[in-house]
């Protein structure tokens, strides 16, 4: 009989342990950005963010710039365990920029806003159009 009860006492904490380690790794998975963006300071400013790594900067519904981007967890040398850089270079070359990912959240009405500090410290909402 004590047999059985240390099978279902290891059994559960197997299945305890797998479901910390998905918790956790799960909480680690780069960020989705792609899809378009209104600045929640000024609404004439807008991003798209493409699936084949193309930024677009809209303002006043002209295109300003384009610059590819992609998410990581390092920019430059900077390197951070559990947040994201959207890593923005323009398309001569010559320069990027490293914006961080605070946080990207559903309101219980579906509203996604996305929230990122700039280099300089300026923190950025958007709103998912």
């Amino acid at each position: 009989m004590k047999n059985n009860n240390y099978i279902k006492l290891a059994t559960v904490s197997i299945l305890l342990l797998g479901l910390i380690v998905m918790s956790f790794s799960s909480n680690n998975q780069q960020p989705d950005v792609v899809g378009t963006w209104i600045s929640n300071d000024d609404n004439l400013w807008k991003i798209t963010f493409t699936n084949d790594g193309k930024r677009k900067d809209y303002y006043e519904g002209e295109l300003i710039v384009t610059y590819t981007y992609n998410i990581s967890s390092s920019c430059g040398e900077e390197t951070l365990t559990d947040e994201y850089f959207i890593k923005s270079e323009e398309q001569d070359g010559l320069g990027y920029s490293c914006d961080l990912i605070n946080n990207i959240y559903t309101d219980s009405n579906g509203e996604v806003t996305l929230s990122i500090t700039s280099e300089n410290g300026k923190l950025h909402l958007f709103t998912k159009q």
